[in-house]
């Protein structure tokens, strides 16, 4: 893994768990640092000077590149491939599904895209759920996924 894009970057900590394990990755953390529905109560001035703090090593060896912007806007300027995609972002059921097709066209063939929080059950119509729009991902694109995985997570390789 020499490449990897993260969508949701928060704190920063999966990016530090990441630059651990794959060592010399480049970790490219996209986030806006202003919250969805689920953060009402956030301090997202904090959530961000945290992360800025967090992954400093990071960024002053050149490990990591922060964006701070939405991951629409990230992928519309986006050129890079990468070799994994951890998507942990916006979590509406639309947003998870331009995220997935977004991040599968930035992964290299035999690639890793890792989604957070299938189990995630914030919403009460569990239509709207991160579920609902993996499912949908995983079976409009099974004729190039090489391997699955799913619990919490989903783990899924590109052919």
């Amino acid at each position: 893994i020499n490449n990897l894009l993260e969508i949701g970057s928060y704190e920063g900590r999966s990016a530090l768990f990441f630059a651990y394990l794959f060592q010399n990755t480049h970790i490219s953390c996209v986030d806006t640092w202003s919250g969805s529905d689920e953060h009402k109560y956030i301090n997202f001035k904090s959530i961000e000077d945290n992360f800025d703090q967090n992954i400093k090593f990071l960024k002053d060896n050149q490990l990591l590149t922060k964006f701070k912007m939405t991951s629409d806007n990230f992928f519309n300027q986006n050129a890079a491939k990468f070799d994994f995609v951890y998507v942990d972002g916006d979590h509406s059921k639309d947003q998870v599904l331009k995220d997935l097709n977004n991040s599968w066209s930035a992964l290299k063939s035999n690639g890793f895209l890792l989604v957070d929080d299938y189990m995630w059950w914030y919403y009460k119509n569990l239509e709207n759920n991160p579920a609902s729009s993996v499912n949908i991902f995983i079976n409009n694109n099974i004729d190039q996924i090489s391997k699955l995985v799913i619990w919490h997570q989903v783990l899924i390789q590109k052919k």
